[in-house]
């Protein structure tokens, strides 16, 4: 970044088309983003973070110095994938059991870098396991901007599965506790779509590998909104999510990153369930 700015908020900072709070918002940063920012207008700034250009309002942001120095607590080493599909494993070697499969420009949190033995322990949802060397880049990165603007829903999408996803995009960006089921306070992948559902009248269990067998189980071709994708290693189901449309999906996946958006295909799906 030339000119850093950091969302300075407890959530989200929204990003609108126009330097006023009536603007159309076309994104939001996490707390502790990243952005550069490309002019000043007023109490607002024009800034890019991601895919996302547009204005924030200054109170929210720090800049210069204060920018600088907040930005070391939010930093974090990532390995950005560089084939088109990559095995996320138990162990640093290539004989023990594939934990995910990750697609290309998809990028993992590092939690040991180890350039010597060529491989790096990395965090895919709530789940450890280490990737070769040979296929990633590491680098140190900070949050972006999310395009919120960009979901879109197909012809004949139902006024429930709108409103579902709407719904359920208002906590991206909420903390993210193993066996937690406040949407508020914190909550686990099955716990968020436990409870979404809940609000639609769909009760689910509080467990990812059996919340397939209350639903219709489809191909990931047929999928609209409000449909979940199902994670794990070989059969084995280990996280759950709620695709949203446009091929991403929002989920809890761990407490590093609380509940975000995904690409629908950031791990290769083991099923695709309808509900609705």
């Amino acid at each position: 970044y030339t000119n850093l700015g950091i969302a300075h908020v407890d959530n989200f900072l929204n990003i609108r088309k126009t330097p006023e709070q009536s603007g159309e918002l076309v994104g939001q940063m996490p707390k502790g983003a990243g952005c550069e920012v490309l002019e000043k207008e007023g109490d607002w700034y024009l800034v890019k973070s991601g895919a996302v250009k547009g204005y924030v309002s200054g109170e929210y942001l720090y800049t210069g110095d204060t920018a600088k120095e907040k930005a070391k607590d939010y930093i974090k080493t990532v390995a950005t994938v560089t084939t088109e599909t990559l095995f996320v494993r138990e162990k640093a070697n290539t004989d023990c059991k594939i934990l995910a499969l990750v697609g290309i420009d998809e990028e993992l949190t590092v939690l040991e870098e180890d350039a010597k033995k060529g491989w790096h322990k990395v965090e895919i949802d709530d789940v450890e396991g280490y990737v070769s060397g040979d296929y990633v880049t590491i680098a140190d990165k900070l949050p972006k901007a999310l395009t919120i603007s960009e979901v879109k829903y197909g012809q004949g999408v139902s006024n429930v599965r709108v409103d579902l996803v709407q719904y359920a995009l208002q906590f991206v960006g909420n903390r993210y506790v193993w066996g937690g089921t406040s949407l508020t306070n914190g909550v686990d992948c099955s716990g968020f779509t436990m409870q979404v559902y809940r609000k639609y009248g769909i009760s689910l269990p509080h467990s990812s590998c059996a919340q397939p067998g209350y639903g219709r189980k489809i191909s990931a071709s047929e999928a609209q909104p409000g449909d979940l994708f199902f994670y794990g290693s070989g059969s084995s189901i280990g996280h759950v999510a709620i695709y949203i449309g446009g091929g991403r999906v929002v989920h809890a996946s761990n407490a590093r990153d609380g509940i975000k958006i995904s690409n629908a295909y950031y791990r290769s799906p083991i099923c695709v369930v309808s509900y609705l």
